[in-house]
């Protein structure tokens, strides 16, 4: 199993790999809108990918969606995910949502992540990015995408945000 860093590039790409290979496989429709499914690809691609020695990697404890623990001690977070979909065409519904996750995470003392997933033509991801990153008083540094043709659907490109947060990475 592969040794990694926790770094805010690799989490972002883990999680986009394991979605692209998702929906190589049986189409992101079969995923996209079951947010429970979407957790646990990420969560699998997590568990496999880091060391069994250094981390481990749990589902849902403490009302967050993905918790990692540095090891020996399984009290010590090494970071902890809540992910969420955005699906309305410009994302208002879902600012609150990912608002109340960004101060639950801030009050740990750990790095935290949202991860939010979203299909939407290619020529709006930019858009979209930054409409996310004004509607939540971010600095763009604090986010990071991957991005993938959505399979069957050339103009679609699935997009996996990732919001870096307490401390900041």
């Amino acid at each position: 199993m592969e040794n990694i860093n926790l770094g805010f590039q690799e989490l972002v790409r883990l999680a986009g790999k394991a979605l692209k290979e998702e929906d190589c496989l049986i189409g992101y429709q079969n995923f996209y809108y079951k947010e429970r499914f979407l957790q646990y690809i990420m969560f699998r691609s997590l568990y496999l990918s880091l060391s069994p020695q250094q981390y481990l990697v749990e589902a849902e404890r403490e009302c967050f969606d993905i918790n990692i623990f540095k090891l020996p001690n399984k009290q010590n977070y090494a970071a902890l995910l809540e992910i969420t979909c955005w699906r309305s065409v410009i994302g208002e519904n879902e600012i609150p949502k990912i608002k109340g996750d960004i101060i639950k995470l801030k009050e740990k003392d750990c790095p935290g992540f949202i991860i939010i997933c979203t299909v939407n033509p290619k020529d709006q991801t930019n858009e979209n990015i930054e409409f996310l990153s004004k509607g939540l008083s971010l600095e763009n540094n604090a986010i990071n995408y991957y991005t993938f043709s959505v399979n069957k659907e050339p103009n679609n490109e699935f997009i996996i945000t990732l919001i870096a947060l307490a401390p900041r990475m």
